[in-house]
């Protein structure tokens, strides 16, 4: 990573101009986790395991309801029960998969960091009366951060992101396959509406 800091240093307004894929993006992330790379998996398996008692939460708030409609109060009982350990347990795993992603990220925030300010004082003279020291600091405070933000979080928002999705299509073709195949068919249309706005959002900010 301090090469990478240094060919940074060096090259900013080459780097700034250049388009970065997101598969490249990401690949770069995951050479900055490192030895945090450990944390960062534990904290997946972790939120693996939280996900399907996260998921049952609005399962068992449904039957207890539709056995309270069926005056059936036992089962009532039974699922209000079964929606407190779930909603226990998903508390409980939640706070690890906060605390694993939280604790890699601050991590790799330090790795970063030493690197960046590493790669600062090997430059010349000739770098500093260039470069703005608001700027030079910008790299140590919140660009820093924001890399060590995008690489924990995306990993557990694009895992949560998959496990839920595919979870509620499942539920939703068992419970009722009609209605299930329905919401299936109207997901493409929003994605694609959801494409092509951001693609404009993003077009009139480069122009600003």
């Amino acid at each position: 990573t301090i090469m990478e800091a240094d060919e940074e240093m060096n090259n900013p307004v080459q780097n700034a101009g250049q388009k970065t894929s997101r598969l490249r993006g990401t690949a770069r992330l995951l050479k900055l986790a490192g030895k945090e790379s450990f944390y960062l998996w534990l904290g997946i398996a972790v939120l693996l395991i939280r996900l399907p008692f996260s998921l049952s939460i609005p399962h068992f708030v449904s039957t207890t309801i539709g056995s309270l409609i069926d005056d059936d109060y036992d089962g009532a009982k039974r699922n209000v029960l079964l929606l407190f350990l779930s909603g226990t347990v998903d508390a409980i795993l939640d706070f690890w998969v906060l605390f694993l992603f939280g604790y890699a990220k601050e991590n790799i925030v330090k790795g970063v960091r030493i690197d960046t300010f590493a790669a600062m004082m090997r430059q010349e003279q000739a770098f500093f009366d260039k470069t703005n020291t608001g700027e030079l600091m910008s790299r140590l405070s919140s660009d820093c951060g924001e890399m060590a933000g995008d690489l924990t979080w995306f990993f557990r928002f694009s895992v949560e992101a998959v496990v839920r999705i595919t979870g509620i299509a499942v539920y939703m073709i068992i419970r009722s396959p009609y209605l299930g195949l329905c919401t299936i068919g109207i997901v493409p249309v929003v994605g694609i509406i959801n494409k092509v706005y951001g693609d404009w959002l993003c077009k009139n900010a480069q122009k600003d």
